[in-house]
């Protein structure tokens, strides 16, 4: 999904990967890179692989924007954080066992 909520096909060229990366990206690019929402529907009768590999920084990592990612006289759209404390709080803002609000609420 792009950033304006618009699906898109993505095609895939031979040989390469189509990657989605997590949200500590947008904070480390100031916004230049960020994850979007995916959806894999697979064309009929073609084979299609996938292979989840999540990679997280040490839980006491500083997260800020990289310098190369600033503009001159540009500022960083987000504070620097802990990797750990903020990967807590999206778990607790997605998962209904770490959020009693959440677990309240009655699917449609």
């Amino acid at each position: 999904m792009t950033r304006d909520g618009t699906w898109i096909e993505v095609g895939i060229p031979d040989d390469l990967l189509v990657v989605n990366i997590g949200d500590l990206m947008a904070i480390w690019t100031n916004d230049r890179w960020v994850s979007n929402p995916h959806r894999v529907v697979n064309p009929p009768n073609t084979d299609r692989y996938s292979m989840p590999l999540f990679v997280t920084p040490p839980f006491h990592a500083e997260i800020s924007c990289l310098p190369a990612c600033l503009a001159p006289g540009e500022e960083p759209r987000y504070q620097s954080q802990e990797a750990g404390p903020y990967l807590m709080s999206r778990l607790n803002a997605t998962h209904t066992y770490r959020n009693p609000l959440l677990a309240a609420v009655e699917p449609a």
